[in-house]
């Protein structure tokens, strides 16, 4: 199977998860308060330098490098040799990704953030998607970066994403646990032992 055509899936694939968050933004700033809204250098400030830089190298490999993949030979002394069944399976994954993504938007609503922060009128969602996972938009990148190396048949332009996003949530995620437990206390703790953060948990 020629690449290009998992490659010009994967574009659109990528397109589409565009076009989840552009609606996820738009309804998060609907419902937002002027105190809530925070500039770039306060974002950075909150991530943090590491996560900022390696969020930047996962946007370069998981956004950039795919498309010069697709219209130069940049890349080719990379190349993987892999059945073309793959690329179908990627691309599997990537829709049901693109679908995890929107429903955790659309239950999150306004409460999403880009950022780890609590909102001014924040609270606890847990029904919807989030009662399955705490974390099903960092599932959702997971499931993107999993599609890619399936897709782009490349060592660098196929693989080099996955491990920085999931090292993003790694350094991520006990920073906003633990913002939750701060605000929520008991509540979310209950919550954390009764669903999965990534994954479901199969009782």
């Amino acid at each position: 199977m020629d690449k290009k055509i998992f490659t010009i899936l994967y574009l659109i694939g990528m397109f589409g998860t565009y076009m989840v968050r552009v609606s996820g933004v738009m309804t998060a700033a609907r419902g937002a308060k002027k105190e809530d809204v925070l500039t770039a250098k306060q974002k950075i400030q909150g991530e943090g330098i590491l996560i900022t830089i390696v969020m930047m190298l996962w946007f370069i490999t998981s956004q950039v490098l795919p498309i010069l993949y697709t219209v130069t030979g940049w890349f080719n002394f990379a190349e993987i040799n892999r059945p073309g069944w793959l690329g179908f399976a990627g691309f599997a994954v990537l829709i049901f990704g693109n679908w995890l993504l929107w429903k955790a938007h659309k239950d999150l609503g306004k409460h999403w953030s880009s950022t780890v922060q609590i909102k001014s009128e924040q609270s606890l969602v847990t029904q919807g998607i989030y009662q399955v996972l705490r974390h099903p938009i960092y599932s959702a990148h997971v499931l993107w970066g999993f599609a890619q190396a399936l897709m782009l048949p490349n060592w660098l332009t196929g693989w080099m994403s996955l491990p920085l996003i999931i090292l993003v949530f790694m350094l991520r995620i006990p920073n906003e646990e633990k913002m939750m437990v701060d605000q929520f206390g008991d509540e979310y703790r209950n919550y954390m032992e009764k669903t999965g953060g990534l994954f479901p948990r199969f009782k």
